[in-house]
């Protein structure tokens, strides 16, 4: 399963306490479907929704099947877009996850023969971050719960 978790929330819960935490993850969960939509929109225009990464073109032999090379919109039956989910996490974080097994493979084993990696959420641990369109999303909805 690829997921991100959005992180600074668990800081703010130090920092303003729970409530303020609670409150902002809860705001952030109600917009899930603005911003699980900026997501899939960004895929489905060719674009990787991490910052500084692209999708490589579909191989030769995908690219007969699709009919295309380019844009590599990770569209084939609808199934992995649509398996994006948000939940709210223990200490009041936010997951973003696919829950198709093959957002996996896309995302973090490779995909096809060549293995070819099209990254679709962020990875922290790595310093990777959301482009700034669904970055705004996720901040216009915390802002909602102010």
């Amino acid at each position: 399963m690829a997921k991100v978790k959005v992180k600074g929330l668990g800081r703010l819960s130090k920092s303003l306490g729970k409530d303020a935490a609670k409150k902002v993850s809860r705001a952030i969960y109600k917009q899930r479907a603005t911003i699980e939509g900026e997501i899939v929109a960004t895929i489905f225009d060719g674009k990787s929704p991490v910052k500084g990464k692209s999708f490589v073109k579909y191989s030769d032999s995908y690219s007969k099947i699709k009919g295309k090379k380019r844009p590599v919109d990770m569209f084939l039956s609808g199934k992995m877009l649509k398996s994006i989910k948000t939940r709210i996490t223990k200490n009041f974080g936010i997951r973003i996850f696919f829950t198709s097994p093959i957002a996996v493979f896309h995302d973090i084993l490779g995909a096809g023969k060549s293995k070819v990696i099209r990254r679709l959420l962020p990875d922290p641990a790595k310093g990777e971050t959301f482009k700034p369109n669904i970055l705004k999303a996720i901040r216009d909805a915390a802002k909602k719960a102010f």
